[in-house]
């Protein structure tokens, strides 16, 4: 049968908000676990050499040469940093975004707004993007932070007592508004991904499976080739907020570095150009790509399990 991401344009969702929200987030929480390492490698490429001219110092090749150094050097503690406000994060993000997808596309669609499909898919992005946003701050600056002068790049934060006592910790220097910093571009960042990444997953499924019915009986490979198209294209509208997202995080506590996120994407192309913008492309796709596949294989097994236990309905 088909799941809300393969629905023809105006089907009406039978699950709740509630159950949507609380079925996405379990498949995002259990897809970020897989996925993490090379959002650890994505990070750490994005502030290197951070405003700095071509030429210095550089830890990180691609994203596997750098997957390899990360691990040689920290072990599996290193490829795991940031793996618990990460998990918060894709909670709030996508427990967000595939929980109301369909019902806001429905909506649109219903309602007759043009480009309803992409409209849906910025709009629960953005949402679910403001949500998540403590949690991304603060896996951001777990995952740049080592004791590994080889491997340490970006402004180093002292080391946080779990994801509890960096909330503290931030909230003590900063204020509640510390929690949010770069909060502009995150929306950016995830209303852009999202706008192109939902829609184009779902279209491009829907097309496979029209043109091949007999793809029916590939579902995993089905929605891994449409995952990793639509992650294409996500990353390439994301990565230069995504970049900027990053480096918000990062700064220092006190703000020196950046005074807002477009100061920030000034300095950036001011400094190291429009390859400033595409730093940590490729770990951003190798993460984006499958770890959509997980979420949705994710998403149809518990749904599956949900429907024949009979809860969240």
């Amino acid at each position: 049968t088909r799941g809300p991401f393969l629905s023809t344009s105006s089907s009406v969702p039978t699950r709740s908000t509630s159950s949507e929200f609380v079925l996405g987030s379990t498949a995002a929480f259990l897809a970020c676990v897989l996925s993490n390492p090379f959002e650890v490698v994505k990070t750490r490429t994005q502030v290197q050499g951070e405003l700095a001219q071509a030429g210095s110092r550089r830890v990180y090749g691609n994203a596997f040469s750098a997957l390899v150094v990360l691990a040689k050097a920290e072990g599996l503690h290193g490829v795991q940093k940031g793996l618990v406000p990460g998990l918060g994060y894709q909670i709030g993000l996508n427990g967000v975004r595939f929980g109301c997808f369909p019902i806001v596309r429905h909506k649109y669609v219903e309602a007759g707004v043009p480009g309803g499909t992409w409209l849906a898919g910025a709009t629960v992005g953005m949402f679910g993007g403001a949500l998540g946003m403590p949690f991304y701050l603060v896996k951001c600056r777990m995952q740049t932070r080592t004791s590994n002068a080889a491997t340490a790049v970006g402004y180093q934060h002292a080391k946080y007592e779990g994801v509890v006592g960096a909330f503290r910790a931030i909230v003590h220097s900063n204020g509640v508004g510390g929690l949010y910093r770069g909060v502009d571009a995150m929306v950016m960042r995830v209303g852009m991904g999202s706008s192109v990444q939902l829609p184009v997953f779902t279209l491009t499924k829907e097309a496979i499976l029209d043109r091949w019915p007999q793809a029916r009986d590939w579902p995993i490979l089905v929605s891994f080739v449409s995952s990793m198209l639509a992650g294409a294209g996500a990353v390439t509208v994301m990565n230069p907020w995504d970049v900027v997202t990053t480096r918000m995080c990062n700064q220092p506590e006190d703000g020196s570095l950046y005074r807002s996120s477009f100061d920030c994407l000034r300095k950036t192309y001011v400094a190291e150009g429009l390859a400033g913008f595409a730093k940590g492309w490729w770990a951003h796709w190798f993460r984006l790509g499958p770890h959509t596949t997980y979420c949705f294989v994710f998403l149809e097994a518990l749904k599956g399990a949900a429907d024949r236990g009979g809860v969240l309905q």
